[in-house]
Formats: structure tokens, sequence, C-alpha cells
């Protein structure tokens, strides 16, 4: 099973002005005003759509609004309501204030139609604020205002098939190959499906392209590790600083000299100073003029990402075999 969602933002219909307006004819002399009332405006409507099993729809989408009502006319003619927005969404959606948090609507069971955003009312026309003392108003009730949301749609989907398999193994590549067209990102190393990817081969089917599961125990620390080094794991969440010093520790206990052959750098002093070191042969310095640490952490992190400095491999180990 797995989550589907989508945020869009919904708007209601403004209510139409009211009209300021007098009777004007022949023979009919103080006619009186006669200013419309506005229309009413559109509601947004979430309905149930049993042929949608999806939330695609709403990725390329996200601002629906909903008609406006018209203003009142003279001659005591009513404006015009807005039409009302149909959204629809499969069965099962939950539908949450994007803000709070909160469930606004659950489009699941017997609730297949739902107002989730009412419409404006429509303002008033001068007729209605006749008075014995004031005969002739010049004035009218605005319509009311619209309401705007940002709402966040949210669906459990069930796969029919579920593809798994070890990590660089071909499941992009088979995905791609019974699309017929190259929708899924691929690479010649591991973790490059670093999340869920969803592929729309037509408006009923779907797959989902996940990462690749791994064999070792929670307990192996080393996992984490290399699926950082590798990029599998968000850097805005990771210490780059700290990282790089994981990965020269590693570079220089597989690819011994080869930091040296390529930063110019002694491999046999503190970490610190090697990547303090690679800063100042590499130019990474900030605005002052000063060595710049992150920059040469970021720098090392990413040729050996590129292919540029050894490679991390997540094979199974010969005592998993």
């Amino acid at each position: 099973m797995f989550a589907d969602s989508a945020k869009i933002i919904i708007k209601s219909g403004k209510g139409g002005d009211g009209h300021v307006s007098f009777r004007r004819e022949k023979y009919v002399p103080n006619g009186g005003p006669d200013g419309g009332d506005g229309g009413k405006g559109g509601d947004v409507i979430f309905v149930v759509d049993e042929g949608m099993n999806t939330l695609n729809d709403f990725r390329h989408k996200r601002k629906y609004a909903a008609q406006s009502g018209e203003e009142g006319k003279k001659r005591n003619c009513h404006g015009r309501k807005g039409e009302d927005l149909i959204i629809k969404v499969p069965e099962g959606t939950i539908i949450r204030d994007a803000a709070t948090d909160q469930v606004i609507a659950d489009m699941s069971g017997d609730n297949r139609r739902q107002i989730v955003l009412k419409g404006g009312n429509g303002g008033l026309g001068n007729q209605h604020f006749a008075t014995s003392a004031m005969q002739a108003p010049k004035y009218a009730q605005p319509g009311q205002e619209a309401i705007e949301l940002e709402v966040r749609l949210e669906l459990k989907v069930i796969a029919d098939v579920g593809l798994i398999g070890f990590p660089n193994v071909g499941k992009s590549t088979f995905i791609n190959s019974f699309a017929g067209k190259a929708c899924a990102k691929t690479g010649n190393k591991p973790g490059v499906t670093k999340g869920k990817q969803w592929i729309r081969l037509s408006k009923s089917v779907e797959l989902l392209d996940t990462p690749g599961i791994l064999w070792p125990k929670f307990e192996d620390q080393s996992v984490g590790l290399k699926l950082a080094l590798i990029g599998s794991i968000k850097d805005e969440i990771l210490n780059v600083d700290e990282l790089a010093v994981e990965l020269i520790k590693f570079l220089i206990s597989s690819y011994p000299g080869l930091l040296s052959e390529r930063y110019d750098v002694n491999e046999s002093g503190d970490i610190t100073d090697i990547i303090i070191e690679i800063a100042k042969n590499r130019k990474c310095v900030s605005k002052g003029a000063e060595v710049d640490y992150s920059k040469a952490a970021a720098l090392v992190i990413d040729d050996f990402r590129s292919g540029k400095l050894g490679k991390i491999t997540l094979e199974i180990p010969n005592s998993q075999e």
C-alpha cells in the first residue's frame, strides 16, 4: 500500500455586487430605485469518480476556482449565479486543510459528494434600502468575498503488482522497457532511485518505481553511511563536513594514494588538515579570502559521487550469500 498525495488551491466564487439604478420611464415620475441583487458565487464541490484511481491529475494543475456571481441589473433584474466547480477525486480520498492538517472531508463510503467551500452571497440592490426618509438610495450592498484555501488530498493506493529487488539490478530499466519510453531515472550505480516515481502508462494504469531493498542487519551502521556517500540520502538532512571526514577515511583505507594523486595532499596527516589542504589547493575560499572548509568537503563528496574517486558497493557480503 502506498500513500498518494497532492496539494491544490481551491477558491469559491465571489458574490455579485448589488446594483444602483433608478426607474426611468416616460409618464412615470419618481419611479424610484430598481437596482437588482447580485448573483451568488459558485461553490467548490468534490465528487467521487469511480473511474479514477490516482491523484495524478492534480500534479499538473494546482489552482481551481469557481465562477463568481454577476452584478445585479436595472429593472430589479437579479445577477446570474456563478457556476459551481466540480472537482472529481477517487473514492477514498481524504481532504485536509494544508495549514492545520485538519480533515475537511473523507470521500469514502456513502459520502459521494460534498461542498467544501460555499460561494459568496450576492449583494442587495438599492431597491432594498428605500425608506420613507430615503426614497432614492444611491448605494447598494457589495457581494460577499470569495474564500481561498490550500488543501492536501491524500489517497492510499494498493498496487496491483509490486516490483522489488536489490539496488542496481535493473528495476527501473525494466520499467522503461515495459513502458516503451525513458520514464524512470536510471544509472550504472546503486541508489539512483531515491524515492517513489509515479509513471503513468494510461488513464487507468500507473507504475510505481521504488528504491532497492537492502539485506544488512539494522544494527549495521555502515549501510546508512554508504547510502549517504552515494547520495541516496538527501544532503539537506546530513552534516556534509562529517560525511566528508568519513569518506576520506574510507578512501585512505581502500584507495591509498588516490587523494594524494588527485589533490596533492599528505594522506598521513589529520583528516581535518587534509580537507583544509584540499581547500587551499583547489582555492576553496570564502568572501574574506578565508579557507572554506565546507566547500572543500562538498567538493570531495561530489568528486566521489561522479566516479572520480573510487567507489562504494552495496554487494552482498560473502558471509551473507
